[in-house]
């Protein structure tokens, strides 16, 4: 994995929010059920894991990456750090109920040393929103809406999937990178309309973001923009759920920028991104696929890293996640397998300096896992891993990943 990457990828924490997983909310004072008066509760979860990991050495004369190379043991958060989050509610006036959510993402481990004194303590949501019958509008900072979905219904988000290197700085990486681009936590000012007979509208104007590869576009003079349809159902014996988001943001290069790169091919850059998915869950067994495609968006974080070419060209990328479960009734006992993949295309600058390093072609990963409820509140799981990496020179790296962990819900 590049040693550029690490630090990004602390980043990566994603919300505990998936059908069919333990949760609780404890009320502080108030009840929310009352619409006359204030309400505030907190719930969160702990989790803890034990991830050992057996990587090839890292290709020579290559870009970018999912795998740390070597044999590595650590105990850590997973895909998800822990949570503690207070809720807070005001009474209902002229039809409209206000809430807000304030939650922090804490990790557990020391990244390899004895003493660590700057585990990461991380504000991902600090939001408030208003439901009407007209919709919600929601103002701070919240999941944001494209892959939204993608990671919130990958089997791994409650374990640990592609670790991205047991001792990384930040979360493990589930499938991001091997099957979808990691959401991001941000700045939203967001509309959602009511629920039109399972059907949801959601528009959101989020905090601008550059747009960086091996050259970076900063100038931002408009909001990005994401949006999403979505459809849900029941039916007799289980439920169903399609939907489709995208993604629209620009950015210029400076004039310092240009001017020290006279290659750069245009003043300024667009992403575009498009992505979709489809879950049905029919009794105990649950088939998911999801998928996404784009320009601009990069092989791993949304725009941050690899969305550029040298001539500030944007790099095209898809990927896709395939996962089918089966959740034995009588003991409670969930069983899983799942298949994703990210492709990056080379631009015609990529191909003509491939010399002075190649960049990543494709990174898949396959993860086998079993889930176990012990009781409504505590849950353990082992997964494993098996992660690839291509490039464009035809380099390859692999690694296999063992986790054992387990999750307290409150």
């Amino acid at each position: 994995m590049s040693k550029k990457l690490v630090p990004i990828l602390a980043a990566a924490l994603l919300l505990a929010a998936t059908a069919g997983t333990a949760s609780a909310e404890i009320a502080l004072f108030g009840n929310k059920a009352d619409t006359k008066s204030w309400s505030f509760s907190s719930d969160g979860f702990l989790n803890a894991f034990y991830v050992y990991e057996d990587a090839d050495s890292a290709p020579a004369n290559v870009k970018g990456g999912t795998i740390a190379a070597g044999q590595s043991s650590s105990i850590r958060t997973g895909l998800l750090p822990c949570l503690i989050a207070f809720n807070a509610k005001a009474p209902t006036t002229n039809g409209i109920d206000i809430t807000a959510r304030l939650g922090f993402y804490p990790q557990i481990q020391n990244g390899g040393t004895r003493t660590n004194f700057s585990s990461q303590i991380d504000t991902r949501e600090l939001w408030f929103a208003a439901d009407s019958k007209y919709g919600q509008v929601l103002a701070g900072k919240a999941l944001n809406l494209f892959q939204g979905k993608s990671i919130l219904t990958d089997m791994t988000l409650f374990g640990v999937g592609s670790t991205g290197g047991p001792k990384s700085a930040g979360t493990t990486l589930g499938h991001i990178g091997t099957g979808y681009l990691y959401a991001q936590f941000g700045p939203n000012l967001r509309y959602t309309s009511p629920d039109l007979g399972g059907l949801k509208l959601a528009l959101s104007l989020t905090d601008p973001s550059q747009i960086k590869g091996d050259v970076a576009a900063t100038v931002l003079k408009s909001p990005g923009v994401e949006s999403e349809i979505s459809y849900a159902t029941k039916f007799e014996g289980g439920t169903a759920q399609v939907w489709v988001n995208g993604l629209y943001q620009h950015a210029g290069f400076d004039a310092a920028s240009l001017a020290a790169n006279p290659a750069i091919t245009s003043s300024s850059v667009t992403a575009l991104g498009v992505s979709g998915g489809a879950q049905v869950i029919l009794g105990g067994a649950e088939l998911l696929a999801s998928g996404f495609t784009g320009k601009g968006l990069g092989s791993i974080l949304l725009l941050d890293t690899d969305s550029l070419d040298a001539v500030g060209k944007e790099r095209t990328s898809s990927g896709f996640l395939v996962q089918a479960t089966y959740k034995i009734a009588a003991s409670d006992t969930k069983l899983g397998v799942n298949y994703g993949m990210n492709l990056m295309d080379e631009t015609a600058n990529d191909r003509a300096t491939r010399g002075a390093g190649a960049h990543i072609k494709d990174a898949g990963s396959l993860t086998f896992g079993v889930y176990q409820n012990i009781t409504p509140a505590w849950q353990v799981m082992a997964e494993f891993t098996n992660t690839t990496n291509k490039w464009f020179n035809d380099a390859t790296q692999k690694s296999n990943a063992i986790s054992v962990g387990t999750f307290f819900f409150f």
